[in-house]
């Protein structure tokens, strides 16, 4: 049940970082009124989660969690005195938050409320985390129903019968899809929780483990050293290549270089290993690109920019470009090291 604390953790911290700001919304009001204990207000739910660092996570988190609390709300779980024990200790357990209705009291909203197709909410469903945040929550959940005792033999059906009643067929497909076990491919939204500089060196310690796993020898280099942040060997030490990694978040198949005019990126000893990150839930995609591939392919954006000094005192002049491989013609294509 770890994994449910860890993501309702992420998800109360989240909230009282942005209960802590103030956001141009059409009344000008601060939302730290907007949540109270476990229950948030309908109307304050998408400053939430445009406001989150990842967007997709926290919607995912709220519909699925006030799905399942929907579910256990009814008679199965929670009539009678010890319906009534097993709701509150479900409560305790997991501090799911509860979406109540602007101005109704305790009055609670639907859950395809996320997923409104009338305010285009329903474009900004990342359905691969979706995916992701309900399989961690339904496998927690079950596990608890064991240790409980808890009878959920028919959980399944209800929870499908209340995805027929609320939501509309496109995302009444996908979540029949997703209960059912079947995991949905993500957007590749990014994952704001990392910073840029974070995200570079992690691209780089990702690079040299996949580099280790198939019998190479890295070294990452000290500061980027000549452009270079890692020097890499075959398994004797006989062949070495250098290779310049660089690492973008999302799963966008676009990065941008800025390389120096004066010197030659055709090296046959060069080699780019191109790492798009992806989400929190996605595997990172690697691609791997010879230096004279990069030159011939990439696509120029500005020429001739003024850089810094060289240590004789010249100027420096660069260029930047973009590199795309959208039909992952390089993806995991690691002979190009040719080592």
């Amino acid at each position: 049940m770890n994994k449910t604390i860890n993501l309702t953790d992420w998800f109360w911290s989240e909230v009282k970082i942005i209960e802590k700001k103030k956001y141009d919304r059409s009344q000008e009001r601060e939302i730290t009124s907007y949540s109270i204990g476990r229950e948030i207000c309908q109307c304050a739910t998408e400053t939430f989660i445009e406001n989150s660092r990842n967007p997709g996570k926290m919607r995912s988190i709220m519909m699925i969690c006030f799905l399942i609390d929907m579910l256990m709300r009814r008679k199965k779980y929670s009539a009678g005195k010890s319906g009534q024990k097993i709701y509150a200790k479900f409560n305790n357990t997991f501090r799911y938050p509860i979406v109540v209705a602007h101005g109704m009291g305790d009055e609670f909203i639907s859950p395809s409320w996320f997923v409104c197709s009338f305010f285009g909410i329903d474009k900004k469903v990342d359905w691969g985390i979706v995916s992701c945040v309900s399989k961690i929550l339904l496998d927690d959940l079950f596990d608890w129903f064991v240790v409980e005792k808890v009878k959920y033999k028919s959980f399944e059906k209800k929870m499908l019968r209340i995805i027929d009643s609320e939501f509309k067929p496109e995302p009444k497909e996908y979540l029949k899809a997703i209960m059912k076990g079947e995991m949905v491919q993500s957007k590749g939204t990014e994952d704001n929780t990392l910073e840029p500089n974070a995200a570079v060196a992690t691209g780089q310690y990702l690079v040299a483990g996949e580099l280790i796993r198939r019998g190479y020898i890295p070294s990452i280099t000290l500061r980027d050293s000549f452009g270079k942040n890692i020097i890499v060997s075959n398994s004797d030490g006989s062949k070495a290549k250098s290779v310049q990694v660089k690492t973008k978040r999302g799963l966008d198949k676009k990065w941008r270089l800025v390389t120096n005019m004066a010197e030659s990126s055709k090296s046959e000893n060069l080699c780019y290993i191109f790492v798009a990150l992806g989400g929190e839930y996605e595997r990172p995609s690697y691609h791997i690109v010879p230096s004279k591939v990069v030159d011939e392919e990439s696509i120029t954006i500005d020429n001739d920019r003024l850089g810094n000094r060289n240590l004789g005192g010249s100027e420096r002049r660069f260029r930047r470009v973009n590199f795309m491989d959208p039909k992952d013609k390089y993806l995991d294509a690691w002979h190009n090291l040719n080592l």
